[in-house]
């Protein structure tokens, strides 16, 4: 009894100890299994939020610069010839082939845009007609006339004359492949544009179709394997990956304008997804980029099932570990072959535990990876950080948390070297733009040994380069611009075969004067201006400053010539005028802000003259779109400037000025007559110029055209017949004949009379009767 009692304490004793063995052993590793089910899921969906972050940017960045680069481009060619020789075309131009060529040209696009412009039309409701990719025909010949005229309406009704539109819902008039004629194809993704550009009144619309194949094309590329779905403003889906995210954002389009965030939402009952919602975009497009977190825990949940696996074992290997101790490590084995599958390593010739710490290494360095990924796009986000910078949108507390951010080079002074590409030729629309996109193109292709000089990389803004300069000494900032500047003057003769002027500000000790630097750059180049053009150089804005003060005055001479020439309808004498003012100015290096007041006065004077003849300028410019003063700031080189003030302002005027006096000049005449008639001579050039609503001067002038005379002479001549009148034909005095015609006395109206008729009144009245006495006696004596 005492030895079955003893192997019984002893068993109760060897069961407690396993049992304390198997827990000591199972919850530890129970408690392993959840903490890493939590550190998993946070980890990825970190991670994973991390890439859908910056795929999200990539897409709205493709998306977005593919269609503000198409609503740019027919924007810009709104008022081109092509389209006004389509809005002036009364009939389908089947013969004019080289118009029609280059309107399609145009309507199709330029090169960097075509792939993306699947279709166009160009609908003259005006003159009735239609030109389309497919073909040219009637309106009224149009067999979905009623589907046009329905999308005619809606876009009419829209506040906006520039605008995208969604109809990828609506119908195509393909059918088993084949277009059917004469029908207009309005299913797609549309940018719309009335013209003339009025939000009220629509002669013409052009629709551009997006190619949404190859736009889709570019977003499958870039999914990376998460799920997109791209709407409108109003919820109707341009894109969508996935049918269940696309109707949760159309259901609840309101929730998803609420800002850009990262959010988890619940499709279904067992579908939850988490999603990356990027606001309207300036396109007017919505941006939701999503993945399945069921996706996400079926990995954790994976690593919760071997915990739960590995306990079981245990179990079991405490309760056979005598018999089966060699399964005891097979747990060890399956863990191993669970990160290799995770991690995709694959069956690797070596210990279990060095397998499993390379691939948790392989994890380590698929982080670095997105992050890399995050620092690539830093380039970018520097970039509009230096231009927020220079506009100064930016706090001076937010300059230094952005630099600290971004890992700027901090130095003890900056100077800021803005350059301009020189291209020969005259200045207008195209090559404005051309100036532009060489700008953006060098700033992109700069040498590396250039940028390593620099703060930041280079960037563009308005057809200029901008490049931050930072140094310790200013010595070592003035050698190192100077460098900075011989190395772009090579780089730029042998990339692009131009010369280039370059201004630079003055050292500034921290970036948040770049807005300051900035304005000097400009100024420095206002003066710079064409006077460099053959040949590269650079000026410094302490060269300009120096320089104020030794100018000379302003050109009257040219002005009263300018004025005189306009005033005269002598376009070509006017034209020599302006480059002789222009010349003038550059010659003498006038500093840019009395330059700026010299070119405003002289333009001031040739509105003046349109002022004195009736005219007002908003009649002559309403076609123009900017303020012709403002404008004036714009031009740094000396031909360009000439050719705006000539072109734009000078035969303008010049031509409004000749037309208006050749229609208006008989009418004004005859109601002057009929105003001085009315009033018997009694009556000011001031008072006629008030009736009439015109200047005195205007006045004047048309009566000296027209009749060789003056106000004065008109007014006079029309007093001496009222006076010849009242003495031949009433029995009135001189006096009361002086009082009727508002003397202020007889002896006035006396002296008047004689000027004229160099002989009294009273003789005038006694010799003129005596002359009808005579001719009423020989009538009598006269036989009949």
């Amino acid at each position: 009894m005492k030895i079955s009692f003893r192997e019984r304490r002893s068993s109760k004793y060897q069961n407690r100890i396993f049992v304390l063995l198997l827990l000591m052993a199972a919850v530890p590793l129970l408690i392993a299994g959840a903490i890493s089910y939590k550190i998993y899921m946070d980890e990825v969906t970190k991670q994973t939020d991390l890439s859908m972050e910056a795929i999200e940017t990539q897409i709205y960045n493709d998306v977005e610069v593919v269609l503000s680069s198409i609503r740019q481009y027919y924007l810009e060619n709104s008022s081109s010839d092509e389209i006004g020789w389509l809005i002036q075309t009364d009939s389908i131009p089947y013969r004019e082939y080289s118009n029609l060529f280059d309107a399609q040209k145009l309507l199709k696009g330029p090169t960097y845009i075509d792939d993306y412009v699947g279709k166009y039309a160009f609908i003259n409701l005006e003159k009735g007609w239609i030109l389309t990719n497919n073909g040219m025909y009637r309106l009224d010949s149009v067999r979905n006339k009623t589907q046009m005229e329905e999308f005619l309406d809606e876009i009419r009704d829209n506040y906006s004359s520039l605008f995208w539109s969604n109809n990828i819902e609506k119908p195509s008039p393909y059918s088993n492949g084949v277009y059917q004629s004469n029908t207009l194809d309005l299913s797609g993704f549309f940018l719309v544009m009335k013209l003339p550009g009025s939000i009220q009144r629509m002669d013409q619309a052009v629709l551009v179709g997006l190619n949404l194949t190859k736009l889709q094309q570019q977003l499958d590329k870039n999914l990376a394997g998460y799920e997109l779905c791209v709407l409108n403003y109003d919820g109707t889906p341009l894109f969508a990956s996935d049918e269940g995210l696309q109707a949760y954002c159309s259901a609840n389009l309101e929730q998803l304008q609420n800002g850009n965030d990262i959010r988890s939402i619940q499709l279904d009952k067992n579908v939850d997804y988490r999603i990356r919602v990027r606001e309207a975009s300036p396109n007017g497009l919505i941006y939701v980029l999503g993945y399945d977190l069921g996706n996400v825990r079926e990995g954790a949940g994976r690593i919760l099932s071997v915990s739960l696996i590995i306990t079981g074992i245990l179990v079991v290997l405490f309760l056979i570990s005598r018999i089966f101790t060699a399964i005891l490590y097979r747990p060890v084995k399956n863990l191993k072959d669970y990160v290799s599958q995770v991690t995709g390593s694959g069956e690797q010739e070596q210990d279990e535990f060095t397998a499993i710490r390379e691939n948790v290494v392989h994890l380590v360095d698929t982080r670095e990876s997105l992050q890399l990924m995050v620092r690539q796009q830093e380039k970018m986000l520097v970039e509009q950080f230096m231009l927020r910078a220079i506009r100064g949108g930016l706090t001076p507390e937010a300059m230094n948390s952005l630099q600290e951010q971004f890992r700027l080079p901090k130095a003890k002074g900056y100077r800021l070297l803005t350059v301009m590409c020189m291209l020969e030729g005259e200045t207008n629309e195209e090559s404005e733009l051309e100036t532009e996109a060489l700008s953006m193109t060098a700033a992109r292709k700069i040498p590396e040994r250039i940028s390593e000089l620099l703060i930041c990389s280079p960037f563009s803004m308005n057809g200029q380069i901008f490049l931050v300069i930072g140094a310790d000494t200013d010595e070592e900032l003035q050698e190192r611009t100077k460098e900075i500047h011989s190395s772009l003057t090579a780089f730029f003769e042998k990339e692009f075969g131009c010369s280039v002027i370059s201004g630079v500000s003055q050292p500034f000790p921290r970036l948040k004067y770049l807005r300051t630097a900035y304005n000097e750059c400009m100024e420095t180049l206002r003066n710079t201006g064409r006077l460099h053009a053959a040949h590269s150089d650079i000026t410094f804005y302490e060269d300009i400053t120096r320089n104020d003060g030794i100018i000379g005055g302003y050109d009257f001479v040219i002005e009263n010539s300018m004025m005189k020439a306009v005033n005269d309808g002598n376009g070509e004498e006017a034209a020599q005028l302006v480059d002789k003012f222009v010349n003038s100015l550059y010659n003498r290096e006038i500093a840019s802000h009395d330059r700026s007041f010299f070119l405003h006065r002289l333009v001031v004077s040739v509105l003046s003259v349109l002022s004195d003849a009736g005219l007002s300028a908003n009649q002559i410019f309403k076609e123009r779109s900017e303020d012709v003063f403002s404008k004036l700031n714009d031009f740094f080189e000396r031909d360009k400037l000439k050719s705006y003030l000539n072109r734009c302002i000078i035969q303008p005027a010049v031509e409004a000025l000749r037309q208006y006096r050749y229609n208006a000049s008989s009418d004004i005449l005859r109601s002057i007559m009929e105003i001085v008639r009315e009033k018997r001579g009694d009556i000011t050039l001031t008072e006629c110029a008030e009736r009439l609503n015109y200047h005195p001067s205007y006045i004047w002038k048309v009566l000296k055209a027209e009749r060789n005379m003056t106000f004065t002479d008109l007014v006079n001549l029309e007093k001496l017949d009222a006076a010849k009148e009242l003495l031949l034909n009433s029995d009135c005095s001189i006096s009361e004949i002086a009082e009727q015609l508002n003397y202020a006395n007889t002896q006035n109206f006396i002296r008047f009379f004689s000027k004229y008729e160099n002989t009294t009144p009273g003789r005038y009245r006694k010799e003129h009767k005596k002359e009808d006495s005579a001719s009423e006696s020989d009538n009598k004596q006269d036989p009949e």
